[in-house]
């Protein structure tokens, strides 16, 4: 079946309206006017600094005097989308979720068209409405964090990205470039990943189409270096949350905890980190000295290094969550579903050679590696890749279920 260019806006028109239906559904199913929690403040505070007029600012972690500071510890893009939204109908929890709500509902319509550029119809229409329903991403869709701001900006620097690799087109790799530094200012894991695309672009389409992806991508970042450099005293590129994350997950407390090993704890919670970092106020040194700790350990204690990273992988990987009950199934009907049918997939011999499929497997090294290095993040921080490989699972599901057919027709 072959679409016009017309159909596709109404499909994805569709896609967005139910994905926002089943979200919106979801949030008077179980709330969204309760209280801050987890990593939401670090998004929320900033955004009602800007909505106010005092900068990109947050009260840092033990502060002194408890006052704002210009902060680069999040990358600024949640929050600027936040801000802008509150500076027309006022701060809010409920609103700031609502906000979230809405930026997570595009990703089903930009799924659908990222799995067009691959796959057929029938299964560009499954990999859309399973984006629609996917548990996890309607989960936390309802939060302030950066999955609902990020997934979307990944799909659309991916698709534009595929177009601009297979079209004859230089200037599109400049547009892709654009697209992967909103990416990057929605979550830093986007300038890696940007990086690694320019450099299939490069070796694929030549030189050209990787230094405008490349300047693209500067378009974004360069401005916040220029920001932090002024505001903070230090040109950070991205956010100053790595050495936190890094610290909390490689470090001798942890490695002893059999709940925790494998993913993080705050060093906030172990008093001699906590007494440690309590002089240091500016925020680049004490990511800097918060790094320098956990590769000091490290360096160290190479023999628990495996432990580690077997401990990252198992608990990044597994489709069997620690909680039980209706989450443990939701997971395992969604995760673990796409996983039965990826490897089906690679059973019946149904993927075959793009640069789709390169793409997807660059994220999935990269995700990897940073597992390997910090934590997974467990359900959370598997999200953008359950996502982004979703078309290739539809397209499995579509194989298989004709081969069915064919079978069956036979018998």
């Amino acid at each position: 079946m072959i679409t016009t260019r017309w159909s596709e806006a109404k499909i994805s028109i569709v896609l967005f309206v139910l994905a926002l239906a089943i979200r919106s559904l979801a949030s008077v199913l179980l709330g969204i006017s309760g209280p801050l929690s987890g990593d939401e403040p670090e998004y929320y505070r900033p955004a009602v600094s800007l909505a106010q007029g005092t900068g990109y600012s947050m009260v840092p972690q033990q502060s002194h005097d408890g006052q704002l500071r210009p902060t680069a510890y999040r990358m600024p893009g949640p929050a600027g989308i936040l801000a802008a939204v509150f500076l027309m109908l006022g701060p809010g929890i409920t609103l700031g979720r609502i906000i979230s709500l809405v930026m997570s509902s595009l990703s089903a319509p930009l799924l659908y068209l990222y799995a067009r550029r691959f796959v057929s119809f029938p299964s560009a229409i499954i990999a859309g409405l399973a984006c629609t329903l996917y548990p996890t991403h309607v989960y936390y869709s309802l939060s302030l964090v950066s999955e609902p701001y990020f997934i979307p900006a990944l799909l659309l620097a991916l698709l534009l990205t595929v177009h601009a690799c297979e079209s004859g087109q230089n200037w599109f790799s400049g547009l892709a470039g654009l697209a992967w530094g909103g990416a990057t200012m929605m979550r830093p894991h986007g300038l890696p990943l940007a990086m690694l695309v320019a450099a299939y672009l490069t070796w694929k389409c030549g030189w050209q189409r990787g230094v405008l992806l490349l300047l693209g991508v500067a378009c974004f970042l360069a401005p916040w270096i220029v920001r932090n450099q002024y505001n903070i005293g230090h040109p950070v590129f991205l956010a100053t949350e790595a050495g936190e994350t890094l610290l909390g997950a490689n470090n001798p407390y942890i490695i002893n905890d059999k709940k925790a090993c494998g993913i993080w704890t705050s060093p906030l919670c172990i008093a001699e980190y906590r007494e440690h970092l309590w002089p240091i106020q500016d925020e680049v040194a004490r990511n800097r000295e918060q790094t320098a700790m956990a590769l000091s350990w490290l360096k160290q204690n190479p023999d628990k290094i495996p432990k580690l990273v077997v401990r990252k992988l198992v608990c990044w990987l597994r489709p069997i969550t620690d909680s039980g009950g209706a989450i443990r199934y939701l997971v395992m009907s969604s995760y673990g579903v796409l996983l039965l049918l990826l490897a089906s997939g690679v059973g019946i011999r149904v993927f075959k050679q793009s640069s789709a499929l390169h793409f997807n497997l660059l994220c999935t090294v990269f995700f990897t590696a940073v597992t390997i290095v910090y934590h997974g993040g467990l359900t959370r921080g598997r999200l953008p890749l359950e996502i982004i490989w979703i078309p290739f699972a539809a397209l499995a599901a579509w194989s298989i279920w004709n081969k069915m057919k064919v079978i069956s027709v036979n018998s």
